[in-house]
């Protein structure tokens, strides 16, 4: 029997703007909505860069009707330098934000329509600025529910210790350039000029400091939960997507968190996208989970979700690859714990004849793959972060023929890998510079190949991201790297495909030189691959149970928006030796009382040249 959660028996009242001033005078704009009954009322806050009065101002106002409805107030805050708050900016996720946050948190709290309690969500950067606040403790802060969120904030800016294009260069910090130099929403008193001229002389290209800090230091430690997650004592429900371009960092906050802190972890199909309007599914009613976790955390409410099973994942199964996917296959499971306790590492060597073997004693050998700078088109990812429903990968078999690949023989039953891979490599290379991509791939009885994880690595930062050595050319060297954390059923009849190459093109920068790259394997040089292997649970779980949100025209969710595909193409411009992508797009933003629509276009090229 459902336990009961807060009922709907209120309206949505007036937003109100506030000011909410800062130690050193700057003043965060945000809006309040709460219940249309006069009251104090616990408060949910949501912390972004995204303007809260025109680009998020739909998905805000969704979710504080719903929550409005329940008897909880939403603030949406502007962060400094954005939107309508003061002050400037000249990088995503400073130190400064997170004592904003708190000192905001502080004043929400002391206000007579507040009733002392409050909580913080959000996803992607809002789910980021839920985690570092969370790690100041605010006295009132009950608990939090970050979504879509990175752990090391080094390697998702360069996975691996390689630069990432589209969310890093290109895309994201280009359209963040737009955001933070358009006006602030005009106001009577004439503040937006003043706090718009403030953000036109002080803000900054936000590239420019990824771009200038390529090694691992205080830029990025000061912005990862990573390396302050042990402060953190409020309850984290954190929710993530296995296409999202944050995979495996739940999972480290979720183990990183100390034991005394409540948490909760949940894991979906989904991409960069809110689980009740995103693609693929299958989607969940995820504000009705979210409510669930407020309401025992900030009201008091049994609702039983501290009775259930701290984690639930979604176990994949095989589809046929397509760069937007409605819903994919698989099923929900709870479990106690992760990583799972039942998990069996299974090892397989490299072997000769692009095979894998369990035998660690084969005869030397190696193989060698040629730099290719074009391959990684099949593996998309290329706007998977923004927030879009497409930029699936698609058949890797293009990019897999570029590639040195490792087949597994046919399944004769189903085997699940659930957990993190992991990749120990014997490489050389003819260059100072040089990366190693590795992907990992379910073979269809039809020979299409669908990408389930990958990983990479920079081979000067082999040792240490914070202190890179070129390599000796010609030098064997063994360098070892997780692939994305993956719960995925491989059928009956399919095979397991290991490829390696040394690019990903448009998702990773290029190498700066051609080269030729030898894996090795055999005795001396065991090259192999970890696998999480998982059995049945013993005593089996009671399923999750989810509410299915309601089947509604998705025109936006703020940033979140549904996206149009006009143009996706790959050219081999023959003549040019050269491999381009281009993307053409565009969304449909739908406000209050307007309908906005917007295009864009993305071109990434790659050019081939004789060693």
């Amino acid at each position: 029997m459902p336990k009961p959660v807060s009922e709907k028996k209120y309206k949505l009242g007036e937003p109100k703007e506030i000011l909410i001033q800062m130690d050193d005078g700057v003043e965060l704009a945000a809006d309040l909505y709460g219940p249309d009954k006069k009251g104090a009322y616990p408060t949910r806050i949501g912390y972004e860069p995204y303007r809260k009065d025109d680009l998020m101002k739909s998905m805000y106002f969704e979710e504080a009707t719903y929550f409005a409805e329940r008897g909880y107030n939403t603030i949406a805050m502007d962060i400094r330098g954005t939107g309508a708050s003061g002050g400037t900016t000249d990088r995503m996720l400073r130190e400064r934000e997170w004592k904003d946050g708190y000192d905001a948190i502080n004043w929400i709290a002391d206000q007579e329509w507040c009733d002392g309690n409050t909580g913080i969500a959000g996803v992607s950067y809002g789910g980021f600025a839920s985690n570092m606040v969370s790690t100041l403790n605010p006295p009132s802060l009950k608990c939090s529910i970050p979504i879509y969120i990175g752990y090391d904030f080094y390697l998702n800016n360069y996975p691996g210790g390689i630069l990432e294009v589209p969310m890093r260069i290109a895309l994201y910090p280009n359209n963040m350039l737009t955001w933070i130099g358009a006006p602030p929403r005009i106001d009577k008193e004439g503040r937006w000029e003043r706090i718009w001229k403030e953000h036109m002389d002080g803000n900054e290209h936000w590239a420019i400091p990824t771009l200038t800090n390529q090694l691992n230091e205080k830029i990025w430690t000061e912005s990862s939960v990573r390396h302050h997650i042990k402060k953190i004592k409020v309850p984290t429900y954190i929710i993530g997507g296995w296409r999202d371009v944050f995979v495996t960092d739940p999972f480290d906050i979720y183990t990183g968190l100390n034991p005394d802190t409540p948490k909760k972890l949940l894991i979906g199909p989904w991409q960069h996208t809110p689980p009740h309007v995103g693609n693929p599914g299958p989607k969940i009613d995820h504000l009705y989970e979210s409510l669930r976790w407020m309401d025992y955390w900030m009201k008091d409410i049994d609702t039983g979700i501290m009775d259930e099973p701290p984690v639930t994942i979604f176990v994949g199964k095989y589809d046929k690859p397509e760069y937007m996917q409605k819903k994919v296959e698989g099923y929900w499971r709870n479990e106690n714990e992760w990583p799972l306790e039942r998990t069996t590492p299974t090892i397989l060597y490299l072997d000769s004849e692009n095979t894998f073997t369990v035998n660690n004693y084969q005869e030397h050998g190696y193989d060698t793959v040629v730099y290719d700078p074009t391959v990684g088109m099949t593996s998309m990812g290329v706007i998977n972060g923004i927030g879009f429903d497409e930029g699936l990968p698609i058949d890797q078999r293009p990019d897999e023929a570029k590639s040195v690949i490792y087949t597994s023989e046919y399944f004769d039953k189903p085997v699940e890998i659930t957990g993190i891979p992991n990749l120990e490599l014997h490489v050389s290379s003819s260059t100072r510079i040089a990366m190693f991509v590795a992907k990992l791939s379910d073979v269809a009885s039809d020979g299409t190949s669908a990408l389930i994880s990958k990983g990479q690595l920079n081979l000067t930062r082999r040792d240490s991201f914070t202190n890179p050595e070129p390599a000796v050319p010609g030098k064997i060297y063994k360098i070892n790297f997780d692939l994305s954390a993956l719960s995925y059923v491989l059928n009956k009849g399919h095979r397991l495909r290991l490829s390696i190459s040394n690019a990903n093109f448009p998702f990773l920068w290029p190498s700066p030189k051609n080269s030729i790259n030898k894996i090795y394997r055999g005795r001396g040089s065991q090259s192999k691959i970890t696998l999480p292997i998982v059995s049945p649970q013993e005593k089996r779980l009671n399923e999750p149970k989810f509410i299915t949100p309601p089947e509604t025209e998705h025109t936006t969710q703020g940033v979140f928006a549904k996206s149009k595909p006009v143009e996706w193409k790959v050219i081999n411009d023959i003549a040019d030796t050269s491999i381009s992508t281009l993307i053409k797009g565009g969304e449909k933003y739908k406000f209050t009382d307007k309908t906005m629509n917007r295009t864009w276009q993305m071109i990434s090229e790659t050019s081939i040249e004789n060693p």
